[in-house]
Parts: C-alpha cells; structure tokens; sequence
C-alpha cells in the first residue's frame, strides 16, 4: 500500500514513517524551510528507502501534482502546532486539511482514504470522563484556546469538504502521545527536575496513549471500512497519575527525592492560573487543578479490538530514550 505522509518529520509522523515503512511504500511531504532543522530526519528517512518530496509551500496546485504522480491509496495528515497565532494555528489545522482534500477530490482520489490526526483538546472538556460528543464539535464556540477551536474547526473542515467529493476519512483525536521522538518540554522538565531531586507528587491522574498503539491503530483502521466516515478518541484506557511517574523517574535515575511538591501546590496554581498569558498553559494548569483528565474511548473498543501497552512501561522506555538522548548530546 502507498502511504502518503504530511508532517512526517514531527514526533507523530516520523514514528507514522518509520513504522509503517516495514510493511508499506511511504511517502514524506517536507517543507524546504524546515529541511536545516530536520537534516538528521531526512537522511535516516532516505537511508531507509523513504521516498521524499522536498517542497516550499504546500498549495493546491503542487499537492495535486504530487498527488497525481504517486497516487496514494492513504494520506495521513499528521501536522500540528500547539502554539501560534490564530492565523498560524489555523492554517496547520484546518486550511491545511480541507485543502489536502480538496487537491485528492480534483486529482481523482476518491477511492483513497484520508487519516486526520487531531486531539482531544478538539473535545468538550465538561464531562468526566471526557466523551466524543453527540453533534460532531457543535461546541467549538465554548473551547477555550485557539488550539483548541482551531483542532475542531479542522475536524469540521475535514468532514465536510470529504463529504462533497465521496472521499472517505477517519478522524482519530489521540491523548497525551508518548514515545520515542517526544521532546515536549513537559517531560524534559519533569526529568531535569527529578535529576535534581525535586519529586512531583502530585495525584493528578490521566489517560496516555503509546506512540506504538496510536501507530498500530492507525494501520488497523486503514483496513476497517466499518470506521470510515467517523472521530474517535485514542487513549490507554488505563490511566497513570503523575506520582506514578516520576516514582518510575526515581527509580531510574536511581536517586531518592530531596524535595516533595505535593498536592498543597495545586492551591498555589488555582492563583497563578489568573497570571497566565498563553490559552494552552493556562488550560493545562486549569485541568492539572481538576486533578484529573480521563478520556473515553468506548466508541473505538466498540468497534477495534486492540491491546494497549501498559502506560507505567510506555513511561519506563520513552524516559530511558530521553536519557539516553541527553546523555549522547
């Protein structure tokens, strides 16, 4: 099968690559402009045989020529920014999207399948645990990032530009990613604070999905016509707290905390909260005081049968090759 992969030089989509590389032709789409900060991406990608498009601007007129040479039977967007302008977020969102579709309705792809890769941020947050809604993100007014409006506005995008063209699509909305290839500075943060013995005891609890099981999924919904035309969200449905994971930091770095910052922290949050200027960290600092963040994924167990990695093991080997990484630099 060829698959034709947007963002392919991201944490998601290099894994995306280099995955379904064993079994598939693929396809990395890469932007000139960014080739200098992901020189050591692209030569790993050819020296496994990925084919690579190098292009400056991703217009309609030049995805259809691509998209007219290779013929793909998938493309997988994976592109995503979590901070940006307005105009910046919303182009990577959803312009980005409608337009890849558009360039698959008008080079004739109707038979091919179109993988979104979106968020749980593009969910209302009201429930718990957080639900795929009933009325696909009739919400998107009530969200509370650009981020966020601008994921559901490119579901919507998605959904109905596929629509007029009979193209079919899959919408996946995955947790919090993590894996190999993940430098978000969260985790980096969190490591260079246990190195230091200074513990996060904090009893906030979520839902992680593994970089493998978002990967595995994918592939298995590319096959399940039975899926097609529908959101799902993406989740371990075990969840792990944080106290849980910097207890598997510790016991990596083989050192014992010198200082606790536990639950008491989470008040002193609740006022800083007021002082934050960017959307995105202030609604993680708003879910971190809920002290949970549980998603749903009933709708895709419904239908997918797939076992999920424990998140206490993702944790182990994702921060093992953080580790590793750092020590190499």
């Amino acid at each position: 099968m060829r698959i034709f992969v947007i963002g392919s030089t991201g944490f998601i989509g290099r894994n995306i690559v280099e995955r379904l590389l064993k079994r598939h032709e693929i396809i990395s789409v890469v932007r000139e402009s960014s080739l200098s900060k992901r020189d050591d991406v692209i030569k790993k990608f050819t020296q496994l045989g990925v084919s690579i498009e190098k292009i400056d601007v991703l217009g309609l007129e030049k995805l259809m020529e691509l998209f007219n040479k290779y013929s793909p039977d998938v493309i997988i967007n994976a592109t995503g920014l979590l901070k940006g302008s307005w105009s910046s977020l919303k182009e990577v969102h959803a312009d980005l999207p409608e337009r890849l579709i558009e360039a698959m309705g008008r080079s004739g792809l109707t038979n091919s399948i179109f993988i979104h890769i979106s968020s749980t941020g593009a969910s209302p947050s009201s429930s718990d645990p957080v639900v795929e809604e009933k009325d696909h993100c009739a919400h998107i007014n009530s969200l509370r990032s650009d981020y966020e409006r601008s994921k559901c506005l490119g579901e919507i995008r998605v959904r109905e530009k596929a629509s007029s063209y009979g193209i079919n699509y899959v919408i996946l909305r995955p947790s919090i990613v993590v894996g190999e290839y993940n430098e978000h500075r969260e985790w980096i943060t969190l490591l260079n604070l246990s190195r230091r013995g200074v513990k996060i005891d904090i009893n906030f609890i979520f839902n992680i999905i593994d970089i493998e099981d978002l990967v595995s999924i994918i592939e298995k919904v590319i096959w399940r016509r039975d899926l097609y035309n529908n959101y799902y969200h993406v989740a371990s449905p075990k969840p792990i707290s944080i106290r849980e994971v910097t207890d598997t930091l510790f016991e990596l770095l083989k050192k014992k905390p010198l200082v606790r910052i536990g639950d008491s922290f989470l008040g002193l949050l609740k006022i800083l909260k007021y002082f934050i200027l960017n959307d995105v960290d202030r609604s993680f600092v708003e879910m971190l005081i809920k002290k949970r963040y549980i998603v749903s994924i009933d709708k895709l167990r419904s239908k997918l049968y797939h076992v999920f990695r424990e998140p206490e093991e993702t944790f182990r080997r994702y921060f093992t090759w953080l580790i590793s990484r750092q020590l190499s630099e």
